[in-house]
């Protein structure tokens, strides 16, 4: 049986941002989309992950969870200013 998807809220990780704990943020959308609306992630697009897995910090926390509402919630709770598609 498959483990759930980890989530994080956008209240969460905007907390995680102004206390300035020390994580790496991966945005796995495709380039475009983060180039239109981008909250500061490392993109590695879904499709290139396992590929990539070199780029995801081992010496950090990572968090590459589901961002409950994506991006569309970060603009309405967070940063009106980031562009929603």
């Amino acid at each position: 049986m498959a483990e759930p998807i980890k989530s994080v809220t956008v209240e969460e990780l905007k907390k995680m941002m102004d206390e300035k704990v020390d994580f790496q943020l991966v945005d796995v959308r495709e380039k475009n989309e983060k180039e239109f609306s981008d909250i500061g992630g490392e993109l590695i697009p879904m499709a290139s992950v396992v590929a990539n897995a070199d780029k995801i910090s081992k010496d950090k926390m990572a968090v590459v969870y589901n961002l409950t509402g994506s991006i569309l919630a970060w603009s309405d709770r967070i940063d009106s200013s980031i562009k929603k598609y």
